[in-house]
């Protein structure tokens, strides 16, 4: 395997001189430069203020002490240094620190975009995500960090409440509505799509819902089973708001093109694409980009089979990662849903039953 390069990017000579005059003062670390990004008299006195810290000092450091150590320790040459730190010394008062960093994270940003992209060319594994996950991280830093008193100053104590299911009035309360990511499990065949497509149409009333059908259900279908859950009149009106894909590949563009509060169906995680040799780490990779998505106000509501012992299928890890976890279970001529966890309220285990609509077999009621 050909060894992954790491592209640099030389800054410019004024950027470099406030830098380091920011590094000089204290107003920043060192740290914030690859000096493999600098010019040579610059890598020299990056070396210098490096060298100068081990040694016990602190910043402020003197432009002579600097100059001193260049010359006698690092071989720079004299009249080259001291016009350089002269340059460096008319910085001092050119910009405030904070704006520095900020343009050296955005440079850093720009590199590590750079780099990325040069990667995914390589190796034909081309994703947008990252792409964002780079930059939401380069804002992430530059953003100050806020106390909780100082985020929720209104807060009244009242707990947070999901998006209602007008159908399931008793799953809703329970549960405290949908947030977060809901697994919904069962064995196969028990009515683990019927009752994520009963959701995908409750909310899309509320939100934009993309429905990723990976279990290979069809379109077609998909359609049928809607207008048999709602009726042929209502079709067009209750899935204005559902987007069907076939496969999971557009995930990446469809992030840029619906935005938060955005809830997405996986049907199913089993059927999500993995390497083949490290599917449970593939597994629990995907938990981790659904769940880092409800972070940003995304709802995830997932399918998910179970093995002969009752538990999810290749990975424990999808315990872990719901909010709520719904086992469907039959029950005779109903579907009995079971909670088996329930992280914002207190009620676990059976919570109701469900039956079909005698004129629409596709809906469900709660008895």
């Amino acid at each position: 395997m050909a060894k992954e390069t790491t592209r640099l990017i030389k800054i410019a000579a004024k950027l470099e001189h406030e830098l380091l005059a920011a590094a000089i003062r204290g107003a920043c670390s060192p740290s914030i430069v690859d000096p493999k990004e600098l010019s040579k008299i610059g890598r020299i006195v990056h070396a210098s203020l490096i060298q100068l810290s081990k040694n016990g000092l602190t910043a402020p450091f003197k432009l002579a002490t600097i100059f001193t150590d260049c010359i006698s320790n690092r071989g720079a040459p004299e009249e080259d240094t001291r016009q350089f730190l002269r340059t460096v010394q008319e910085c001092y008062s050119t910009k405030d620190h904070k704006v520095l960093l900020k343009v050296a994270k955005e440079k850093e940003t720009l590199v590590k975009i750079l780099n990325e992209a040069s990667k995914q060319l390589s190796s034909g594994d081309v994703g947008l995500r990252k792409f964002q996950e780079i930059t939401e991280k380069q804002q992430a830093a530059s953003d100050p960090p806020k106390s909780m008193s100082e985020r929720y100053k209104d807060y009244d104590g009242t707990p947070h409440e999901g998006l209602s299911i007008p159908s399931f009035p008793t799953i809703t309360k329970a549960a405290r509505g949908v947030q977060g990511v809901w697994v919904v499990g069962g064995y196969e065949g028990v009515g683990k799509s019927t009752f994520a497509l009963q959701l995908a149409l409750e909310l899309q009333v509320y939100h934009k819902v993309l429905y990723y059908d990976i279990d290979g259900t069809g379109e077609t279908w998909m359609v049928y089973r809607v207008s048999q859950a709602v009726g042929k009149e209502s079709f067009q009106e209750r899935t204005k708001s559902i987007f069907y894909r076939e496969s999971i590949e557009s995930l990446d563009s469809d992030l840029i093109t619906f935005p938060p509060p955005t809830v997405l169906v996986i049907d199913s995680i089993q059927t999500l694409p993995y390497q083949v040799q490290q599917r449970r780490s593939s597994v629990d990779g995907w938990l981790n980009t659904f769940k880092a998505l409800t972070n940003k106000g995304y709802v995830i509501i997932l399918i998910s089979e179970l093995s002969r012992e009752g538990e999810y299928k290749e990975s424990s890890g999808i315990n872990y990662a719901g909010t709520v976890n719904i086992e469907l279970q039959e029950d005779q001529d109903m579907l009995a849903v079971n909670f088996k966890k329930n992280r914002h309220g207190p009620q676990k285990g059976h919570i109701t039953s469900l039956v079909r609509n005698a004129q629409y077999p596709y809906w469900l009621e709660e008895v």
